[in-house]
């Protein structure tokens, strides 16, 4: 007896299968098995889906049973003809289709009733004859459309319970064939399967569809109906078009829940970051999301980084972090994805990087049509620069830094502007202790509670060690895990007590010192602001090196009133953008409420001088009086660029605004009165003259 093997397509093609077997040479499970496979992804290619591989549910790892066979999948099954119908693999026989082109609503509910109610629900707002997928183990069910566009992924989920539906789109895959993790078969209902029906015959759904049923699934499973993602810009890209960056992986952990409560959960956020980057930024950003989780053991993070060398979850890639961020948060968007759209927007090719260059080039529209700089905190520093605050010793420049920082932490008003809420650390490099009685004085004084987005060092961080600049780079971005918010600023006061050892003098030391700033500030994304101290002659600016001043992008002046009480900042460099006006503060006192076993305590706090205008003036001829050589005639020229300030007609203008021609000014500085004129030259501007009043 032989027995005759025949298979064929839904439009009558045979497919080639081993033709003949005798009693004495039946095929062994395994050939059975391998021929059973190959005939199923044939006919589904023929229909027109697209077969993918899928791992066995027995395979022996997290995963298995739905994860893609290969690191390519989806370049793989994207082919003519799908890379599945010409190749076999006997470790993944489950057999999944590519979703491009499809809509598939994945109905995650464990409760038959509720289940039943999204099917039907489904059936009534996108349409009768879809394929319908099933296992015989659970109420959950799959139903395959055909796409009107094609689109990313939208989903809902109640939180509480588990319980979610998931439009599966561009770019993904649902398994089809095979045995679900369980062990359980995947079955299709009325023997309707991509293998017998082909994809011309389904149903064609449209994105208004879906958001109505997503709506109507979002009430049957108690989710809040703004939790409803909307439809996506179907011009806009997909994150299977844009290659995913760490800054992408970064962006999505910061979003990402850890309670630790799901081990099975951290052990795949883990490998999806190890799958783009298993150098020291991967483990960087994999021990800093880790950190969230009360049950946090670095040894037990270090030792994980270890086994995914030694044996990879390869069918874990990093957008499964992408997936999860937007699980967690509908609107989320990557990095790339964002500058991408804006590119699109302003009418020009998004830039694209290849794999592993360097450097990416920009034509002189990409240029022409950047963004202009975004104010960290309006009219004195921009975000993602490097910055130094600096002044003489006792001029409350670290005063004025925390006050800064604190609005940053609190999302709180700043000379008369709300900052962004955003995640700050400062490196108190000269102490803690100190920190902590300015910082309760601002927060009193304000009304205000603690800012639980600042995170405070309490040592130094030598930035001429590289390594210790890798620690610190390690814990910024633990502490965005931790906060939930980017860092936006990074202080590092003081600038000496970090660089200690450092020749400020020198141009090759400093320049190591600046390199490690903006290493930090390019490796964060955060404005990066240095506490520095003005020389014995304060009227050269910054102590040491010039490369300091030529290294940084915003360079502020912090100046003390004759009034002890009142200080001043002037902007002196801004690379991008216009040097604002100055702002003035008065130090105000604050008594601290009395502590068991302390005694009585107070600190000061800045707050805004507004209106100051006389104020300002007057500030202005103290800096005359103290910066402008005694008894000498000093040219507006000379005298501008003893005061630091920018040449231009605003300066010249500021010159004359504080010192009236013929009565000139007179103000009292620490060693005396001293009277500012104007007289006149040969020069059209003039000059000034400074001299000493007897009191």
């Amino acid at each position: 007896m032989s027995i005759r093997v025949l298979h064929t397509t839904p439009s009558g093609d045979c497919i080639n299968a081993p033709s003949f077997y005798s009693d004495d040479d039946l095929p062994t499970p395994a050939e059975s098995r391998e021929m059973e496979v190959r005939i199923i992804r044939h006919n589904v290619a023929a229909n027109g889906f697209r077969p993918v591989p899928i791992y066995n549910h027995d395979a022996g790892f997290n995963g298995a049973g739905k994860a893609p066979y290969g690191t390519a999948w989806q370049i793989a099954a994207r082919r003519d003809p799908p890379a599945a119908v010409t190749t076999y693999n006997p470790d993944a026989t489950n057999t999944g289709i590519m979703c491009d082109g499809l809509r598939c609503i994945d109905i995650d509910v464990d409760e038959p009733d509720r289940a039943r109610e999204i099917l039907e629900a489904a059936r009534m707002t996108c349409g009768q004859g879809s394929l319908v997928r099933y296992r015989n183990n659970s109420p959950r069910m799959l139903l395959v459309y055909r796409a009107a566009v094609d689109a990313p992924k939208r989903a809902i989920k109640n939180k509480h319970t588990g319980h979610g539906v998931e439009v599966l789109g561009k770019g993904q895959q649902f398994v089809a064939y095979g045995k679900h993790p369980t062990g359980a078969d995947l079955q299709w209902d009325d023997d309707r399967a991509p293998d017998t029906v082909p994809l011309s015959a389904l149903p064609v759904v449209t994105e208004d569809q879906i958001t109505l049923l997503l709506a109507v699934a979002a009430a049957a499973l108690d989710i809040q109906p703004e939790a409803v993602p909307a439809a996506t810009n179907t011009a806009a890209p997909t994150a299977t078009d844009i290659p995913i960056s760490i800054e992408d992986v970064v962006a999505s952990l910061a979003v990402i829940p850890d309670d630790g409560g799901d081990y099975d959960e951290w052990l795949k956020v883990g490998a999806g970051i190890h799958s783009i980057d298993n150098g020291a930024e991967g483990f960087s950003a994999f021990d800093g999301w880790s950190r969230r989780s009360p049950k946090y053991q670095r040894n037990s993070v270090i030792k994980q980084w270890k086994q995914y060398h030694a044996n990879p979850m390869v069918s874990i890639t990093a957008g499964s972090l992408i997936h999860r961020a937007r699980e967690a948060n509908p609107a989320f968007i990557t990095p790339s994805l964002r500058n991408h759209i804006q590119a699109k927007r302003a009418g020009r090719p998004a830039p694209t990087e290849r794999a592993g260059s360097r450097f990416m080039m920009s034509s002189i529209t990409d240029i022409l049509t950047m963004p202009p700089p975004v104010w960290l905190v309006p009219g004195l520093l921009l975000e993602n620069t490097v910055a130094a605050i600096y002044g003489p010793p006792a001029s409350f420049k670290s005063f004025v830094a925390l006050d800064i920082a604190l609005s940053l932490a609190a999302g709180a008003e700043w000379n008369g502007q709300r900052l962004p809420h955003s995640g700050v650390v400062y490196v108190a490099a000269e102490g803690a202790s100190g920190l902590g009685k300015r910082a309760a004085a601002w927060m009193q004084y304000r009304g205000i509670t603690p800012p639980e987005a600042m995170r405070v060092v309490g040592q130094p961080v030598p930035l001429s060690d590289q390594q210790a600049v890798n620690d610190l780079i390690v814990e910024l971005r633990a502490s965005a895990s931790n906060t939930g918010l980017p860092n936006k600023l990074i202080v590092l006061d003081t600038l000496a007590r970090c660089s200690v050892g450092v020749d400020e003098n020198s141009a090759k030391e400093m320049g190591v010192v600046i390199a490690a700033a903006i290493r930090i500030r390019a490796e964060t994304g955060a404005t990066v602001l240095l506490v520095h101290h003005t020389g014995k002659d304060s009227s050269r600016g910054m102590r040491g090196s010039n490369r300091l001043l030529g290294d940084l992008d915003t360079t502020i002046e912090i100046v003390r009133h004759s009034d002890a009480s009142r200080v001043a900042l002037h902007v002196r460099k801004q690379k991008d953008a216009e040097e604002g006006d100055a702002i003035y503060f008065e130090m105000r006192k604050v008594e601290l409420p009395l502590r068991a076993g302390h005694p009585m305590a107070s600190s000061l706090t800045p707050v805004l001088l507004e209106g100051a205008e006389a104020t300002k003036k007057n500030d202005d001829a103290l800096q005359f009086a103290e910066k402008l050589p005694l008894g000498e005639v000093t040219s507006l020229s000379k005298a501008i660029d003893l005061l630091g300030w920018a040449r231009g007609q605003r300066a010249f203008d500021r010159i004359k605004s504080a010192i009236p021609k013929v009565a000139g000014v007179t103000v009292r500085t620490p060693v005396g009165m001293r009277r500012i004129t104007r007289v006149d030259t040969k020069t059209k501007d003039g000059a000034l003259l400074v001299d000493e009043v007897p009191e």
